[in-house]
């Protein structure tokens, strides 16, 4: 299998880009072959300066219809982000521009500091820390109903206070930095 990829990848800057999208669509295919438990699998490559916009999608949009996902469709990127996000998180912290310590209070906005204390989140313990390892003790907005929202108004963009307020409809505050508890909030 490695000398397949490094020859593969070794001739890839010599082939057209009908003739790399083919191997990609082919490599694409191949894998979802192997891992039927995957839902579906969607790709794009933008790269400008080889001239490339290319998406592909293999699999199903939905496993109860059995509807074919396409490239062209909207996906919820959600979780996938957040890689992105502690990352630069963390580069503000080696840039001494935040502390993972810091509590976030004067890190919000003055209307979002507000919803979280008329929900009596108290905003001095909570940290950068906390928010990125998930103990926060906020309320996630996101649930089974809110799957069923989005789905219900696909166009719909949801604003970070409409977010905040589902968040505070959920639950009240947990302890700060006990519990680890995954939610799109803390990002």
């Amino acid at each position: 299998m490695k000398k397949t990829l490094l020859l593969t990848c070794l001739l890839l800057p010599l082939l057209s880009t009908a003739q790399l999208q083919s191997v990609f669509q082919h490599k694409i295919d191949s894998l979802y072959a192997k891992h039927k438990d995957a839902v579906g699998i969607m790709v794009h490559v933008e790269s400008p300066k080889q001239d490339v916009s290319w998406s592909y999608a293999t699999g199903v949009s939905d496993i109860k219809t059995g509807i074919a996902l396409k490239r062209e469709q909207p996906v919820l990127i959600a979780s996938n982000t957040k890689p992105y996000v502690a990352a630069a998180t963390l580069r503000l912290v080696e840039e001494g521009k935040i502390s993972l310590d810091q509590p976030i209070k004067q890190l919000l906005s003055k209307q979002t500091r507000q919803m979280f204390e008329k929900a009596n989140y108290d905003l001095n313990k909570i940290t950068v820390k906390h928010l990125l390892s998930h103990t926060s003790g906020i309320q996630d907005y996101v649930n089974d109903a809110y799957f069923e929202l989005v789905n219900e108004k696909p166009k719909h963009i949801w604003t970070k206070e409409e977010q905040i307020k589902r968040s505070m409809q959920m639950g009240k505050p947990q302890k700060v930095g006990e519990k680890f508890s995954y939610g799109d909030i803390n990002y």
